[in-house]
């Protein structure tokens, strides 16, 4: 069931012999962007005019897009598979 709807919502990953390694490069991504939301959620860097310092709001938001990520992985390896 969970794979059947995962493929009607995502019918680019069918028969995708590369899908794991582009779910991973997108996760590194995505892992990357959380860590600087993190980062920034101390303040700006000294020296950076015009940066930000990050809310709640944006590492929610990076935290779900990681997960997401993690999901769809779990689906195209069917690792999500018990036994």
């Amino acid at each position: 069931m969970k794979l059947e709807l995962a493929a009607r919502a995502w019918p680019e990953d069918r028969d995708n012999p590369h899908l794991a390694d582009c779910l991973i490069a997108r996760l590194a991504e995505e892992t990357g962007e959380l860590a600087q939301t993190v980062r920034l959620l101390a303040g700006p860097r000294p020296g950076r005019p015009g940066e930000a310092a990050a809310t709640q709001a944006e590492i929610e938001d990076e935290l779900g897009d990681c997960l997401f990520l993690l999901a769809r992985i779990a689906l195209a390896t069917r690792a999500d598979r018990a036994g």
